[in-house]
């Protein structure tokens, strides 16, 4: 990121009013010593995924962050 590091920029968003409870999803290509993963979890950073893992790495992530959809038929179908 050009103007801060990733734990500069979840440092301000949890300052700011409203995003305390936002889902964090940390994907980097930095190998995360263990001060740096106990710091992004005090931040409530769920996951620290490596670059290249994958979509799928991704997605299963996603999925332990957000909040599942509710799906209806008529929302699936259009009507």
């Amino acid at each position: 990121m050009p103007v801060v590091d990733g734990f500069q920029f979840i440092s301000r968003l949890r300052q700011v009013h409203g995003c305390s409870d936002v889902p964090v999803l940390v994907w980097t290509v930095k190998d995360l010593d263990i001060e740096e993963r106990l710091r992004l979890k005090s931040w409530g950073a769920k996951i620290a995924l490596k670059r290249g893992g994958g979509a799928q790495a991704v997605i299963e992530a996603l999925r332990q962050v957000a909040p599942p959809i509710p799906l209806t038929l008529e929302g699936a179908h259009g009507g």
